[in-house]
């Protein structure tokens, strides 16, 4: 009973100790042995009952400072967490791995899912108890003053309270392999909640940095339009110049104008997208607003993948959802055992002393020892019903395994090929589209204020450069969100911001 609370004391302080680091730091020594847990758990052999919560070769509660209280965040808790985000948030800027790491410190949905994997890791424990025992005491007639009287019957010599005692002590024994089964069949289990915890942690993460990116989008986008807007500007005062001296005419300076209400309102409306993209990522970290002024970084065109060969294997031996539904077989596989194991249920061995005055000669007892052992006899239902069930799930679980591969590879094959073609769009844009706007731009400027062309030829150059700008922050935030999207399927750190 002693080893055992110890143990319990040993699993609470495991789980609380990692609960404190929110799990959202991959490089914490349980989210390693995460990746590094073998293939099929259900079926290794020496796995202890605080093992997989905190891993393989996971440092003690002890060396991890745990906090010994059974809440998920105590106050301690709550305060490193505080810390931590003040300390992030104060820096004069905030690049893209600060960001991710605010979201992983104050997101709810990850201390919810990381709740699922103790729930689990309870389940483990109570797999592999043994049956409680049970204790049953009986007495035969007794008088209320603790004797019979002889004209009762009863003898000359005084008799106990309790003239007739039994004592029986029952201890249900599993039968063949339940145990074994069971206690496999849950640790499968809990590392199947410990890879969807990771599925839901590698969501998050690309959704933070998908809205960083549109967050870095919005503002080099406002760039871009004031750039525009300062052109507009100098536009006009040229139309005017060149009307007070008749070389365009008033219909030409009244485009002028008019092209400069609506870059205004164009600006405008980018600062508008700022606002809205910086309340969307606060949406990511829990509610901590990230500036666009501290926002780090520009879009970048940046890649430094491998092929989509050398991707799809790292997704097929590493993608938490392939290990989840992985798990799921070897737990559907352990399941068929243990319905089968089931046959003979649980056998009772019962052991029983009896100490009787009554019927014994004066002054001595008669003491009986008794023995029984009990178990159903499996005429009818010998569970062959669970036992289809339990294979018709591992069948099934097997299948959706292949059905999951099959997707994450199309998926992966799908964003790599729109990565290709993003990137290059991103290299016709800049290499040649964009420099031949900006010439052709420059010349018909020129031209207009020297009066050998009309204001609507600056208007509609100004306007091819700026949508061929325009074009290139597009691609460059599909490209980029596009890698986080590959970055989400395979893991890697692949993701550039200049």
């Amino acid at each position: 009973m002693i080893a055992i609370l110890k143990r319990a004391r040993s699993v609470v302080a495991s789980s609380c100790g990692l609960a404190l680091c929110l799990s959202g730091c991959t490089g914490e020594a349980w989210v390693r042995a995460l990746d590094e847990a073998p293939e099929d758990p259900a079926h290794a052999a020496g796995i202890s009952d605080d093992e997989p919560l905190r891993g393989p070769n996971a440092p003690s509660p002890a060396a991890q400072k745990a906090d010994p209280s059974p809440g998920y965040l105590g106050p301690e808790g709550l305060a490193a967490i505080e810390r931590e985000t003040r300390e992030i948030t104060g820096k004069p800027e905030l690049t893209l791995k600060d960001v991710v790491r605010l979201a992983e410190l104050n997101s709810k949905d990850l201390v919810a899912s990381y709740e699922a994997i103790v729930a689990a890791h309870g389940n483990t424990i109570t797999a592999g108890l043994y049956p409680n025992p049970s204790f049953a005491f009986t007495s035969g007639a007794f008088s209320p003053k603790g004797r019979f009287s002889e004209d009762d019957g009863g003898s000359s010599h005084p008799i106990p309270l309790f003239p007739q005692a039994a004592y029986t002590f029952t201890q249900p024994i599993v039968t063949g392999l339940r145990l074994i089964w069971a206690k496999r069949e849950a640790v499968a289990q809990e590392w199947a909640a410990r890879a969807t915890w990771q599925v839901l942690h590698r969501g998050n993460v690309q959704a933070v940095k998908t809205a960083y990116v549109n967050l870095l989008f919005a503002k080099q986008n406002l760039t871009l339009q004031e750039e525009l807007l300062k052109f507009a500007e100098e536009l006009d005062k040229i139309s005017e110049r060149q009307l007070a001296v008749g070389v365009i005419t008033a219909a030409d300076k009244g485009q002028a104008e008019v092209a400069l209400a609506q870059q205004r309102a164009t600006t405008e409306a980018a600062r508008q997208a700022i606002v809205s993209a910086e309340a969307l990522l606060a949406g990511m970290t829990g509610g901590v607003s990230v500036p666009a002024s501290k926002a780090a970084g520009s879009l970048s065109d940046e890649l430094d993948m491998e092929t989509v060969d050398g991707l799809e294997n790292i997704l097929v031996h590493g993608h938490p959802v392939i290990r989840a539904a992985q798990l799921s077989v070897s737990a559907a596989k352990a399941d068929t055992h243990l319905q089968r194991a089931l046959i003979w249920p649980d056998v009772g061995v019962t052991v029983g002393y009896e100490r009787d005055y009554l019927d014994s000669p004066p002054n001595k007892g008669f003491d009986t020892i008794n023995f029984g052992l009990s178990f159903t006899l499996p005429f009818w239902n010998r569970n062959q019903g669970a036992i289809i069930t339990s294979d018709a799930n591992e069948r099934a679980a097997a299948a959706n395994l292949e059905f999951t591969i099959t997707g994450l590879k199309s998926n992966l094959r799908s964003s790599y090929s729109n990565v290709v073609a993003q990137k290059r769009q991103v290299d016709e844009l800049s290499k040649n589209v964009i420099p031949v706007a900006e010439k052709t731009l420059k010349l018909v400027t020129k031209s207009f204020e020297t009066g050998a062309s009309r204001i609507i030829d600056v208007l509609n150059a100004r306007q091819s450069l700026a949508n061929a700008r325009q074009s290139l922050l597009t691609a460059l935030q599909a490209l980029d969100q596009s890698v986080a999207g590959i970055e989400n399927l395979t893991g890697e750190d692949l993701l550039k911001v200049k």
